[in-house]
């Protein structure tokens, strides 16, 4: 999920904690919370095309199966995963990990438990169906890294936000502030969390506004 080049971007925003707290799940692990409420809500404002994110891991199922029992019952990892797949798992091509004695297969998808995947048959031996459980186990987990966002050193979340070509850039910025502020009072700053600006295209805007302001304030007085 790296950044493309043609994203214009009107304002960038980092989710973090307010203070760094060595017990709480690192802020990558909130990709999810992320995706599926902020963005959201940031997206509402009117004339906003798209808030992207970058950074963190979703959740996805992680199945651990033990060489020894698929070799028992003559399934092959290509199998178990067709198996999974089948069930609209999702499952990640090519992401097989093999150590310490497991296959790890990842999927994403449909499965929301443990049990989701477990129950599936993969087949039958002698008539007797064979279920994902009999050759190992599932645990939810999340993805592997790909994008990392980082804010003063710290990992981070970030949201870059477009608008549509025909908004009006300052009508737009205030309407994400006013969701901003919102979103730290209401959710983010209970649950230690906060949705830091770090970058604004409006703040030169709005200083040259200030600016002319003076300028003609002083200019009136001195007419």
């Amino acid at each position: 999920r790296a950044p493309s080049s043609k994203t214009q971007s009107i304002a960038r925003f980092a989710l973090s904690y307010i203070e760094k707290d060595s017990t709480a799940e690192p802020i990558s692990q909130k990709l999810d919370f992320v995706e599926d409420v902020i963005a959201p809500e940031l997206e509402r404002v009117p004339g906003i095309s798209s808030a992207q994110v970058f950074g963190g891991r979703r959740h996805e199922m992680h199945f651990y199966a033990n060489p020894v029992e698929l070799a028992a019952r003559k399934i092959t990892i290509a199998q178990l995963a067709n198996s999974l797949d089948s069930e609209n798992a999702s499952v990640s091509g090519g992401d097989f990990d093999e150590g310490k004695g497991n296959y790890i297969v990842r999927t994403a998808g449909e499965y929301r438990t443990a049990e989701d995947i477990e129950k599936v048959v993969i087949g039958f031996r002698g008539g007797v169906p064979v279920f994902v459980r009999d050759v190992g186990y599932a645990r939810l987990s999340f993805e592997k890294k790909r994008v990392q966002a980082y804010l003063n050193g710290e990992e981070a979340i970030a949201l870059f936000i477009s608008k549509t070509p025909e908004a009006n850039l300052i009508a737009v910025m205030e309407g994400i502030d006013e969701v901003v502020l919102r979103m730290n009072e209401q959710i983010l700053n209970p649950q230690g969390l906060e949705l830091i600006t770090i970058f604004d295209s409006t703040e030169y805007i709005r200083s040259s506004m200030d600016l002319l302001s003076q300028s003609v304030y002083i200019g009136a007085a001195m007419a």
